[in-house]
């Protein structure tokens, strides 16, 4: 769960210095080349920081879906928010899906999840704690 509370702030931060841009932010409109590329093969821990990488993007894709379920019925479903988030961001959550019953409130659409960009990948502990 920390990697989907991560993964919520550094999408949100890099989001905003993407604004107008079809592309995230250091990636040329269009990269063309003419000679071939060859692909390197991966080794075991670009592998496993491959799958860390897409098990946390997914993770936090499902988070923003379960937030939008939430808003959108006025913060009156937050099963799917218990699902995928936990301690601080949890009661965060909850927190404003209180405010949002409290002033009867619903959101309207869904957010979309552009791109992710992540900038570490951490082992952890047998306590659960990250190494970084």
């Amino acid at each position: 769960m920390a990697a989907t509370c991560g993964f919520a702030a550094l999408a949100l931060l890099s989001a905003c210095g993407s604004i107008g841009s079809a592309s995230p932010p250091g990636i040329a409109e269009s990269t063309v080349t003419n000679s071939p590329t060859t692909t390197p093969t991966p080794t075991p821990a670009e592998s496993a920081e491959s799958k860390a990488v897409a098990g946390a993007s997914s993770a936090y894709r499902q988070f923003i879906a379960a937030t939008d379920t939430a808003y959108a019925s006025g913060g009156v479903n937050v099963a799917d928010l218990k699902m995928h988030a936990s301690g601080v961001m949890l009661a965060a959550e909850l927190n404003q899906a209180a405010t949002f019953r409290g002033k009867r409130w619903h959101s309207v659409g869904r957010q979309v999840v552009v791109w992710i960009k992540p900038l570490t990948v951490a082992s952890r502990t047998r306590a659960g704690r990250s190494t970084t």
